[in-house]
């Protein structure tokens, strides 16, 4: 998504090409104990590690990158491609896996600002939740892209994740001269009433 008075800041000539993918990385150490966890990670990892590495993609937003052996194993296999990399935040000791948010980037980049949103119900309470927001460094401009992964189970937590979203991230730093885009699984119908409303909350296109 694109805030609506930033979608001609970037010329033709300088476009840059951003991929969001949720890519199931969930921890395979549970695997035993649950069939919703067995996604075949580790057959799916090298095949992923190559099609990135043969895209055209500058900036990759991954999301449920949750099992730490893949997350080495990404990082390795693609740091050539995209040597500027941004790993799944996870803040302070829990046992809450981390954010599952991983951001791959040709170009350099500063990490701006993280959220926890903290609201998650059911199964995705047990992750850190929350979008972050880096500042790139793309020839002679600036532009920042946010990655996040709303809830799946909970309509209430969705509506919450949006605020947060808005009042965090999206209002506290858009302006006119930088363009933001924000990526991710929002776990949203495109048709249903619940993404007319963080349509019109974001203010995106």
């Amino acid at each position: 998504f694109l805030p609506q008075h930033n979608a001609q800041v970037i010329s033709r000539s300088d476009t840059v090409t951003i991929a969001s993918w949720n890519i199931q990385m969930l921890p395979g150490i549970f695997s035993p104990f649950s069939k919703l966890v067995r996604k075949k990670q580790k057959i799916r990892s090298p095949k992923i590690i190559q099609y990135l590495n043969a895209s055209a993609f500058d900036i990759v937003v991954l999301q449920e990158v949750f099992d730490k052996r893949r997350v080495k194993e990404l990082e390795r296999g693609l740091k050539t491609r995209y040597p500027y990399i941004l790993k799944p935040i996870k803040e302070g000791f829990s046992l809450k896996l981390s954010s599952g948010i991983m951001i791959l980037s040709k170009f350099p980049f500063n990490l701006a600002d993280h959220i926890i949103f903290g609201v998650s119900k059911k199964s995705d309470k047990g992750a850190q939740k929350g979008c972050s927001l880096i500042t790139v460094k793309l020839k002679n401009k600036s532009i920042l892209i946010g990655g996040t992964h709303l809830d799946s189970k909970s309509e209430i937590s969705r509506n919450l994740q949006y605020k947060l979203t808005k009042e965090k991230i999206i209002s506290p730093f858009i302006n006119d001269s930088i363009p933001m885009f924000l990526a991710g699984d929002f776990n949203t119908d495109k048709s249903s009433d619940d993404y007319e409303k963080m349509m019109a909350l974001f203010n995106l296109e």
